[in-house]
């Protein structure tokens, strides 16, 4: 016997490894999948998961620089900044470009974990293309049986997530294939404003009402919950019969996942008593 290494968690608390791996593997338990159909899955489980932690070191190592810009030029006093003109962060600017491509390669990854729950004939290893109108194209062409399931999926899950999706992939796009002339690089800079009454430290900006910290925040949690629920409700699938997954009370900052596995017989009781309400989890609009 020998230990394998699998997954390095870089998060707080170690949300990926404890919210998303290991509550996924207690969801998986309550399939029926084969011991093969079990290896891929965790094999793919394991790869997103990397791919989150790559989103969030990104994220981590761009907001830290930008503190340590700030720091510095508030020490300096405004001194030593250019007289013309300002000087771009290319580590900021490197650090940003890694993120987007980061969270598209994520969302590559997660498209496959419906492979071992339907099989590759029924559901093709794909990419997360088309902004995810891909995804709803396979979902309707799934048997019969399943376009219950595959609808309410598209509803709760596509439909909710669609406009953020939307916006990280062109902004992706945009910074990866120089289109509309690419997100413009001079911004990626930490600089004392003095265009304003009173002189402040500029900091990269992704709109006039949010930075690009900001962004990252957002976009950040809205991936996490989005591969966490995907993973949930395709898995939903293959529950054996008497179970059932549901979403509780989630906070995004938490190790515990708000996916939980009970009985029918336990589910119907705390409908009928009214104390169960299902929670989908917020999509922040502010991106």
């Amino acid at each position: 016997m020998r230990m394998v290494k699998l997954f390095d968690d870089p998060t707080p608390n170690g949300i990926i490894n404890q919210r998303f791996v290991r509550q996924q593997l207690v969801l998986a338990k309550a399939t029926d999948f084969s011991d093969r159909e079990a290896n891929l899955f965790l094999r793919i489980l394991i790869l997103v998961a990397k791919k989150l932690a790559f989103v969030w070191k990104h994220k981590s190592a761009f907001q830290n620089l930008q503190q340590k810009l700030v720091v510095e030029l508030t020490a300096r006093g405004g001194k030593g900044e250019m007289p013309e003109g300002q000087d771009a962060s290319e580590d900021l600017f490197m650090e940003f470009d890694g993120f987007l491509v980061q969270v598209k390669s994520t969302l590559d990854y997660l498209v496959k974990i419906p492979i071992p729950i339907f099989g590759k004939n029924k559901w093709p290893a794909v990419t997360f293309r088309e902004k995810g109108e891909r995804i709803r194209k396979l979902l309707k062409n799934l048997p019969k049986q399943y376009h219950s399931k595959a609808a309410g999926i598209n509803t709760v899950l596509l439909q909710k997530h669609k406009n953020w999706l939307h916006l990280v992939i062109e902004a992706r796009d945009k910074q990866n294939h120089f289109i509309d002339g690419g997100i413009p690089f001079e911004y990626f800079g930490v600089f004392w404003d003095r265009s304003k009454p009173i002189a402040i430290i500029h900091t990269p900006r992704w709109s006039n009402d949010q930075s690009v910290t900001e962004f990252m925040d957002v976009i950040w949690n809205n991936l996490f919950r989005f591969c966490e629920d995907f993973v949930a409700e395709f898995l939903f699938f293959r529950v054996k019969p008497g179970l059932v997954l549901f979403h509780g009370l989630d906070d995004i900052s938490s190790p515990e996942s708000p996916w939980k596995v009970v009985s029918q017989a336990e589910m119907d009781k705390y409908e009928k008593a009214g104390r169960l309400t299902k929670i989908e989890g917020s999509v922040d609009p502010s991106v």
